[in-house]
Formats: structure tokens, sequence, C-alpha cells
């Protein structure tokens, strides 16, 4: 609706609003799926592999895009919007008959969102094979370079996400958010790339935007309690994402002279 009020696409950043409401609803829905496991099956592993399925399949295609111009919606699961819908689905039926699903279920539904998540990025790959003509050095580059951030905050969630027992049941959201942001953030500054059309990704400034995510693993070797830790990695993570979003925005609106997102057009003016 925003985007009509702007004149889609002939606003590149309505774009990137687009992209960026789109990876919201990656992570309440992730959120709200892990709350409902929770109920069903507390292995924290079970939940971290949801997590990272999702967020790797919202990913694929926006480096692929980013890399190739080309975006390919791939049929069933493996696209984002229908793997989203299946899983708001999935909440819907568990919300009206709480008792039809089970912790077998659970374990089988993560085990395809896992499946479909690997065809996914093994897609997206074989799709940058095909843009590098076939060279393995560069696409293993492009590779390391574009999926490096996202894979490097999953590895941290690691050492510190299984391991929160009780304080996961008594604190979920909290810990589902901290660990959501800095995943997000990876997304976002592709996205970020997406619109500028600037193919080479400073992996570097990325992972300096989620050095937050760091410190909850910090935190556990060395024994901090995590209801420290937590609050102000969630913090800094937010205030990390937020501020890339609001400088972004200017960057990108004054680059392409033209007025911010939220600026309503003035046809009057448009025709004078």
């Amino acid at each position: 609706m925003q985007g009509k009020r702007v004149g889609m696409y002939q606003n590149p950043t309505t774009e990137m609003f687009d992209h960026g409401v789109d990876s919201c609803v990656t992570v309440l829905t992730a959120i709200c799926m892990c709350k409902y496991v929770l109920a069903v099956d507390s292995s924290p592993i079970v939940l971290l592999v949801l997590c990272a399925v999702g967020f790797t399949g919202f990913h694929s295609p926006t480096y692929e895009h980013l890399i190739t111009n080309k975006m390919i919606f791939r049929g069933g699961p493996t696209n984002p919007t229908e793997a989203l819908i299946i899983t708001q689905v999935v909440l819907v039926i568990a919300g009206l008959f709480p008792t039809f699903f089970h912790s077998p279920f659970i374990r089988f539904l993560v085990v395809a969102a896992s499946v479909a998540s690997v065809l996914s990025l093994a897609h997206s790959i074989h799709e940058l094979f095909i843009y590098y003509k076939k060279d393995v050095n560069k696409t293993i580059h492009s590779t390391l370079r574009g999926y490096g951030p996202l894979f490097f905050v999953i590895s941290l969630s690691l050492v510190w996400f299984p391991f929160l027992g009780d304080f996961y049941k008594n604190h979920s959201t909290l810990c589902m958010l901290t660990l959501a942001l800095p995943w997000n953030y990876s997304i976002f500054r592709t996205i970020i790339n997406e619109i500028t059309a600037v193919k080479n990704l400073d992996t570097m400034s990325v992972l300096t935007g989620q050095l937050p995510a760091v410190i909850p693993a910090i935190s556990h070797v060395v024994g901090i309690p995590m209801i420290i830790a937590l609050p102000i990695t969630f913090a800094l993570s937010a205030f990390m994402y937020f501020y890339t979003v609001v400088v972004s925005l200017r960057e990108v609106c004054d680059a392409l002279g033209m007025e911010h997102f939220w600026s309503i057009r003035d046809e009057r003016k448009l025709k004078k």
C-alpha cells in the first residue's frame, strides 16, 4: 500500500521496504513457529534448525538475484513465499486442532523444511556457478562472501542457544529476537546491495554489524548469566539494524536524487 502511495517501480526504495517487510515476516513467523514447537518438542536443536532453514531459504534467492539479476521462483516449499504460507497454515491448524500435532510430526516438519532449504541453497549456488561461466573458484569465493555472514551467526548460535534450558522456556521471545536480529541483518545488507546494484558485498562490514551476536557465545563460555547478556545483545543488535536502515535509506535516496520512501509523490508537480 505504501509502495503505491509513493509510486511503486518509480521509486527504488520501495523494493527495500518490500524486502524489509518480507524479512520481518520471516522473523515473526519463525518466532511463532518456534513458540509452538516448544510446546510440543522442547529440543533446542530442533528450534535452531527450524530457524536456520527459514533464514537460509529467504537469503538464498536474495543473494542469487543480487549476483545474477535473475529471481527464479521455484515451486513448492523451496519458494520463500510458499514456505511462509505453508508455515502459517500449519500454525492456523495447530491453533484450531492443538491435539493433532505431536513430536514426531514436528520433527518430520523440520526435516522437510531442511530439505527444502538445502535445495534452495543448492539451486542458488548452481545459478552462481552458471553466472560465473562454471568457474569453480569464483563461485566458491562469491558463495563464501554472500552466505558467510549468515552462516557465521548461525554457527555462533550453536555455542549458546542449545544450552539455554529453562531460561529459554521462561524467556523464549527475548531469546528468539536476540537470535534473529543478527541473522536478519545479513539479509538486509544483501537487499541494500540488490537495490543499489553493487554486486561486491562488503562482507567485513556486514560481520561488523553482527558483532553483538558474539556476546551470548562469550557469556556462555565465561559464565556470565544470560539474563544480563541477552538484553545487551538485543539492544545492540536492534541499534545496529535500525541505524543501518536509516543511513541506507538516506544514502540511496540522495544517490538517486529522490525524496524519501514515505514522501508521497505530488502528481500535480509531476504533470507540470
